[in-house]
């Protein structure tokens, strides 16, 4: 394979580092893979739930590109952890916080009824509010 190029690849998924189904595993069975066509430039991305991440992440140091892009998120309430995902291959990984974002949550939820008609009454936090707001 010629991984000379350039290209990135960030892969986004509610189960980075967050196992609820059968994606989780996906993930983790293609990333070694992934790793060794794009290397350094395959980048997972994630929720952050800090009793997930205490026992499968490794924070480090975000690389110098994406400190200012971390540092205007940090600025809206969205906390950015970078690291690495500690399985086979550990592949680098963003962890997304969401919870300094929770006070927008019924405009999210009602710009998503006004545009597209999705109803989001009676929804529970987990099932429904937690992966829109991350999203």
């Amino acid at each position: 394979m010629n991984n000379k190029g350039k290209n990135y690849l960030f892969e986004v998924s509610w189960e980075v580092c967050n196992k609820v189904g059968g994606i989780n595993t996906v993930i983790k069975s293609k990333a070694p893979q992934m790793i060794r066509y794009y290397r350094d430039r395959y980048c997972l991305i994630g929720p952050y739930f800090p009793k997930k991440a205490v026992t499968e992440f490794r924070e480090r140091i975000p690389p110098d590109k994406l400190q200012n892009i971390f540092e205007r998120l940090r600025e809206e309430g969205i906390i950015c952890h970078y690291g690495k995902w500690l399985i086979n291959g550990e592949p680098n990984t963003i962890l997304i916080d969401y919870t300094g974002y929770i006070h927008k949550n019924n405009e999210i939820k009602a710009r998503l009824w006004e545009r597209y008609r999705i109803d989001s009454l009676g929804t529970y936090f987990h099932d429904f509010d937690e992966p829109i707001l991350w999203g």
